[in-house]
């Protein structure tokens, strides 16, 4: 026995070096023309697809992208396009189709493989020393090249009979995946006939609001945000305690209660406040040293680029230090965008000028929002369904990943994209008790 578990560790711990080994070392080649992934092999559901490297400049070549439809999947029927954000990482050769089915239940849907994300990362963004070449990669992985994928994808399907005649789409998004919804519309909003946007923010309209992308501490609680200040200002290390208290607050309900308890047990000087910290840290998505290893990797340059594009103009613009403005998320942000920043100070590059017109999208909107969202509020998603011309908008009292309500968020979802805003069906949810603005 003892033998069998020895050999069991040292092939896990083989595969898991492999696998280290692969995240972290630059990419040299792309997969070929007409090949596939061995654990992806193409079929019915499973479907590759040529797309420009530069969508801009066609003479750079190609590479081998890929896009998977739904388990219920059906031709000719409405589908929902699901556009992940960078940092969300959640499509890759096999993907948690569960977890995709647990918010939109029986609606047929397709996720798109990202340009820049495990396994499609692009050799081109590197240098031959293996250094990233931060202009190619805002420009490789940027947002607008995946928006052009997308519809590359769109029209592949349609060519394909794979969409309805007219070949329009829905499309879902939350968070920056969202956004990446609103710069969709904002390009191609006439192949879109529904759009549903969760948990978003939109850094254009922020700024004619006069304030940041994401929300900063003392919008949500302005006491926490004195005592995050108070113990930074005495004792540094605001990323680490940042970040800790940003997924504490972006994952459960009590969040925010949560949050203020610990900050005040840490200004005391508490064993009770040490330990607690410890504890939550414990958790691998909440543990910053854990985190800001695997962001260094080349695999996460993608992420990066995403995160620059978004927050870049803000965190240029930010100033720790005073409650007012003390940011969760961007005070770790900045450790992790350090190179990108330092790379647009010596003027390589520039975070891109967003300004969408969302006045002129013809299909309907329908924006849900968390009143406990830490990272946006339901203030931002009231700027986002204002800035439609057909849309509305829905309030829960749950926090940024929307988990209370499962199946009445499924169910809401599937009547809005089979019956539209207007219908009897989508009315119903928004007169039920959970929803906060009736």
């Amino acid at each position: 026995m003892a033998v069998l578990l020895t050999i069991a560790f040292t092939v896990c711990g083989v595969m898991f070096y492999r696998r280290y080994v692969a995240l972290s070392t630059p990419p040299t080649v792309r997969l070929a023309d007409g090949a596939v992934y061995p654990e992806m092999p193409a079929d019915g559901t499973h479907r590759y697809l040529r797309l420009p490297l530069d969508h801009h400049d066609p003479t750079k070549g190609a590479f081998t992208g890929f896009y998977i439809l739904s388990p219920r999947f059906a031709p000719a029927r409405d589908v929902v396009f699901v556009l992940t954000d960078g940092q969300q990482e959640l499509v890759d050769t096999r993907p948690d189709m569960e977890w995709f089915t647990d918010r939109l239940g029986n609606l047929p849907y397709v996720l798109i493989g990202s340009r820049g994300h495990a396994p499609t990362l692009l050799p081109e963004v590197y240098r031959k020393d293996g250094a990233l070449n931060y202009a190619a990669a805002i420009n490789l992985y940027g947002s607008a090249q995946r928006v052009e994928d997308i519809e590359s994808v769109r029209r592949a399907m349609e060519a394909k009979g794979l969409l309805p005649p007219g070949g329009k789409i829905d499309l879902y998004g939350g968070s920056g995946g969202g956004f990446l919804v609103q710069q969709y519309l904002a390009k191609y909003g006439r192949n879109v006939r529904r759009a549903l946007i969760e948990s978003s923010g939109a850094p254009d309209l922020a700024y004619k609001h006069g304030t940041s992308f994401s929300r900063g501490l003392a919008e949500s609680d302005p006491r926490a945000a004195e005592l995050f200040s108070r113990i930074v200002a005495s004792r540094g290390n605001a990323p680490a305690l940042a970040f800790l208290l940003g997924r504490l607050a972006q994952e459960r309900l009590d969040g925010q209660e949560l949050v203020r308890s610990l900050l005040e047990d840490l200004v005391a000087e508490s064993f009770r406040g040490r330990l607690r910290r410890f504890h939550y840290a414990l958790a691998p998505g909440r543990n910053w040293m854990l985190v800001r290893h695997l962001m260094r990797l080349p695999a996460e340059d993608a992420v990066k680029v995403r995160m620059y594009e978004l927050l870049g103009a803000d965190l240029g613009r930010y100033a720790s230090g005073s409650p007012r403005q003390d940011n969760l998320m961007y005070e770790w942000c900045l450790e992790i965008l350090d190179d990108f920043i330092k790379a647009g100070s010596a003027g390589v590059i520039t975070p891109p000028a967003i300004s969408l017109d969302r006045s002129t999208f013809a299909g309907e909107v329908l924006v849900f929002a968390g009143a406990r969202d830490s990272v946006f509020g339901p203030e931002r998603g009231l700027w986002i369904s204002g800035a439609y011309p057909h849309s509305r908008f829905a309030l829960f009292d749950d926090v940024h990943r929307l988990g209370r309500y499962p199946d009445y968020y499924r169910r809401f979802r599937e009547a809005f994209f089979t019956h539209g805003l207007a219908s009897p069906a989508v009315e119903m949810f928004f007169q039920d008790k959970r929803q906060v603005r009736r």
